[in-house]
Parts: C-alpha cells; structure tokens; sequence
C-alpha cells in the first residue's frame, strides 16, 4: 500500500491517519525532506470528523517542530533552509484546523484540549493569528447553525405535542 493509498482510504476517520502524519513528521524532521504532500488531502477530507484529532495527534507534532524551529533559528545555510520549511509546513498544518472546526463530532470533548493551545498560537504567532482565527469562526457558525437547527427541531416537536394536549383537553366544538 502506498501512503497516498493509506490516507485516501481512510479519510474521514482522521483518528487512522495518524500513522501518516507521524511517519511524514518523522521523516520531516528528521531527515529534512519534504513532506507536506499529505496537507491538502488532510484539508479536504478533514470536515466532519473529530476534533480531537487536531489535539492529539497535530499539536504534539507542531509543537515538536516549534522547538526545531526555535533552536535552527540563528543558523545559516542548509539549517536556515530546513527552518523555512519547517515554518510553511506548520502554517499548513494549523490551516488544517479550519476544515476539522466544520461541525466536528467531539466538539465538547475536544474544544478544552485544543483552547490552551489556540490561544496561545494567537498570542505568540502573528502569521498564524488568521488561520486559527477563521477556524474559530467556522467553529462558532456551524454551532450557531446546529443549535438553530435544534432549537427550531425542538420548537416544532413542543408545539406539536401541545397542540396534541390542547386538543384532548378542549372540547370539539360544532360550526
């Protein structure tokens, strides 16, 4: 099986693709090879899924690479070049917390494992403050829709059964 094959098989379970992000991370950071091959297959296939996934098996890996990054920092030549790329590879890969915020299926589980961290990114890092700060805002529109949508399915479902109430209570009247 071919990783492309892997990720394209499993999506959108997120949770089985971690063995590709951690072996790409791996072989990323340890080797200095590309690896971002899996970062636009990761954001289209990513809605719908669980959050949590970002949390457990994303932030470990950026956060590994941020320390790269900040000890490759004051290098030059070929490590200077590996820092770079490090740095386009993590705006990538918090540009895929963007389609995981699409109605997620664990947001009241995942959302307090990744808040510390959100907030942080925006704190700390002024290119990513827009990613993640669209990724909260489609995070907060399609809870708004859901809870509209549950509000008007349970509005609908009360004034029916009241209606029902209303009817054996009240005596039929003849025109």
């Amino acid at each position: 099986l071919t990783p492309l094959f892997l990720l394209i098989s499993v999506c959108p379970q997120p949770t089985s693709l971690s063995l590709s992000l951690s072996l790409s991370a791996k072989v990323f950071v340890q080797s200095g090879q590309q690896a971002e091959w899996f970062v636009p297959l990761l954001r289209q296939y990513a809605a719908k899924t669980e959050l949590s996934f970002f949390a457990t098996h994303m932030l470990p890996v950026l956060n590994r690479m941020s320390e790269i990054q900040t000890r490759l920092a004051g290098q030059e030549g070929d490590m200077r070049v590996i820092c770079l790329q490090m740095s386009a590879l993590s705006q990538q890969l918090w540009g895929c917390l963007h389609p995981m915020c699409r109605a997620p299926q664990d947001l009241p589980a995942a959302f307090p494992q990744l808040a510390q961290a959100i907030g942080q990114c925006i704190e700390r890092d002024a290119t990513l403050r827009m990613t993640v700060c669209q990724a909260l805002q489609a995070l907060i529109t399609d809870s708004q829709e859901v809870i509209a949508y549950a509000a008007k399915e349970g509005g609908e479902e009360e004034a029916g059964a009241e209606q029902a109430d209303g009817d054996e209570d009240s005596e039929p009247t003849v025109p």
